[in-house]
This record gives structure tokens, sequence and C-alpha cells, in this order.
């Protein structure tokens, strides 16, 4: 199924480069030295040797700092082919084999409980009648409204339809903006993302790119994190309390993805903007007329399903472009 991560509107530009640089080199090189200074302390040995690190580091052995760098720009460039894999992933699809979708089954229906129970707090929140204590201070009042905020934020992170509930929360928070965009005029934005990528303002697809950029670097993070963690959890095992360095990875991990949804929001929220302020550019170079209302405009986007979904029953009348003259 195609998504907002899979936005056409990417590579139309010249910020590839751009891209390619923050969002892949930028982690590898982090992740590559964590793991470079893991390796130093030899783990496969006890006790662990912490003198190596004096010697063996990319300050005092310069040229392991430029040999650390170019293996990380090597793993950059070799795993680049994958974020829209990583990214995937981490939305919940996880694939249609019998554990994929079992896993994916139950993580969907934790997420669904997260939903309801939100839904239940804040239809108790607007329920509610404040008592007041002795002194005549509303002071439930406070406690219902931060009830009310935390429940709508939470919901505010789902597809309105709980049919469309995915088992991450990230893979919701897109669903949302994925299910929601374009509604409104019935111009679903995943069908019509290309065709606007192709007339939009430059500007404002600069700015989607850049939030896409965000999310893409919190998401690439986050996958370098845990790999670090894992590798770090079984490197020091046989470790004792060392084990414990394996936090932090484990904490880059959880603090990424953090980010990663905080991003996905402001992603999503710019990829509808795009659509909306670039709908009638769109219009214009389908040579169809201008709608004068929100009427005229759903009426002409029902007819227009039928351009993108290839059904040869479209019709449409199509308006002179303005620098053509009628003849004779």
């Amino acid at each position: 199924m195609a998504d907002l991560t899979s936005d056409p509107s990417l590579g139309t530009t010249s910020t590839i480069g751009r891209y390619f640089g923050v969002v892949s080199t930028v982690p590898s090189l982090i992740g590559t030295t964590w793991l470079y200074l893991l390796f130093v302390l030899r783990p496969w040995q006890s006790p662990l040797d912490w003198s190596a690190l004096a010697t063996n580091n990319p300050i005092a052995q310069p040229l392991q700092g430029l040999a650390l760098i170019a293996v990380a720009i090597t793993i950059a460039v070799v795993t680049h082919p994958i974020q829209f894999i990583i990214t995937q992933a981490m939305e919940g699809y996880w694939g249609s084999s019998h554990v994929g979708l079992a896993l994916a089954y139950r993580r969907a229906l934790t997420q669904a409980r997260r939903r309801e129970t939100s839904v239940a707090l804040q239809e108790q929140a607007l329920a509610a009648i404040p008592p007041t204590d002795r002194r005549g201070h509303p002071w439930s009042t406070l406690m219902r409204a931060l009830t009310f905020t935390a429940s709508t934020t939470v919901i505010g992170s789902y597809p309105a339809n709980p049919d469309h509930i995915l088992p991450t929360r990230l893979g919701n928070v897109l669903r949302r903006y994925e299910t929601r965009g374009g509604k409104a005029i019935d111009l679903p934005i995943l069908d019509w993302a290309t065709y606007i990528g192709m007339v939009a303002d430059p500007g404002h697809t600069a700015y989607v790119q850049d939030q896409r950029q965000e999310m893409d670097l919190a998401v690439r993070m986050t996958a370098v994190s845990l790999f670090c963690a894992m590798v770090s959890t079984i490197a020091l095992w046989p470790h004792g309390l060392w084990l414990l360095l394996a936090v932090l990875p484990f904490a880059a991990a959880w603090i990424s993805y953090r980010g990663a949804l905080s991003a996905a929001h402001a992603y999503g929220q710019a990829f509808e903007a795009w659509l909306y302020l670039n709908r009638f550019k769109l219009y214009e170079q389908l040579h169809l007329p201008a709608p004068r209302n929100s009427y005229e405009e759903r009426r002409l986007n029902e007819v227009l399903d039928m351009l993108v979904q290839g059904d040869d029953a479209y019709e449409a009348r199509y308006r002179r472009p303005s620098n053509d003259k009628p003849t004779g």
C-alpha cells in the first residue's frame, strides 16, 4: 500500500544529496563510532580493557578516525536504499507470513485498546461535574482538563476509523494523515501526491521535504540505536554490571522514536497543507475549470477519481488555456 513515507515529491528536486547526507551518514557515523569503541574494549576478553580507549580512539589515532569515517560513509551508501523498508517496518508493515500477521494483529489490538481507553477518558472528562473542596476551589477542574487534554492527544495520534489502526504508534500517526488528507474535498492525498508534486510551489514542496527529512532522521537513529543496543547487550553480557552500558543506546532509541512520532505529526500536517494549497494548480494543469464552491469541487474530484483510477468512462469539460486564441 502506498503511504506518506513513499512521498513522490521528495525526489523531484536537487535536495537528494542533502537528504542522504543527513538521514544516512549522520546515524551511520554515530553507530559506527559506538561499535568501534565497543570493539576496542575487547569484550571477548575478561575483564574489559578500558586502557585501550586512551590509545585507540579517533583523536589519538587520526588514521583510525579517517578509516572510521570511510567505513561509516560506506555503510551509509549501502544501507540508504533500505530507508523506506526501515520506516515501513516501524510503521507495522511486517509482511504476509503467518508470524508477521499474528504479531501485527496482537500489536494492533493493543493499539486499539489504547485508543478506546483514551476515548472513554475523554468522554468521562467531558461528562464529569467537577466537585469543589471545602474552600470552594474547583480542584478537580484542573484534573479534568488535564485528562481531557491527554486523552485528546492520544486520540489525535490514531486514524479516525478504528478499522485503519496499525500495530505501531508511528504507523498510526502516519495512517491518520494518509486517510484524512484531502478527505474534505474528495481528493485522496495518496492518489494525487505524484500529480500535485509535479506542479506544486517549490517552496511548499521544500518545506514538506524538510519535515520528511526530520522524520526519516529520527527513524534511522532509532534503528541504528536499537542495533547498537542489541550488539552491546550480547558483547557485554558476560561482564556483570558493565551490561548497563547497553542502556545508553536503548535510551537513545527511545528518545529517537519519540522524536519520530513528533516529526511524523509535523510531516503529516505539512503534507496535508501542501495538498490543499496546491490543488488549484492541479486543476489548472489539467485544464479544468476552477470550482466555484466546495460542492462543485467535491463533484469535480469525484470525476477526477475516475481519471486517476484509469476508468475509461471518465468524461470532463476542459477549459481553454489562457494563451490560446480562437481561430477564424
